[in-house]
């Protein structure tokens, strides 16, 4: 998962995001994300701590979806 996150995160030239929701930090890949009252945004995993949703809605993403976007198996939730 972290490594995935990496790829996206430099995919959609991070750097420039309005908000990064502790991509790249040392927390667990499972916490790079904030609670909003609709739910999240960032990375939010199921139970066993696998990546089932990448939220990042009007966040200033510049890029194509790269390939390894296919490792979030359990993926069930993408909003770019």
């Amino acid at each position: 998962t972290r490594y995935v996150a990496a790829v996206l995160y430099y995919a959609f030239q991070g750097d420039t995001w309005a908000d990064k929701y502790q991509f790249l930090s040392d927390r667990e890949t499972c916490s790079w994300n904030q609670r909003f009252v609709d739910g999240y945004r960032g990375i939010a995993c199921g139970i066993d701590g696998i990546a089932e949703s990448f939220q990042l809605p009007a966040n200033n993403l510049v890029g194509s979806i790269p390939r390894e976007i296919g490792y979030f198996s359990n993926l069930i939730d993408l909003d770019l």
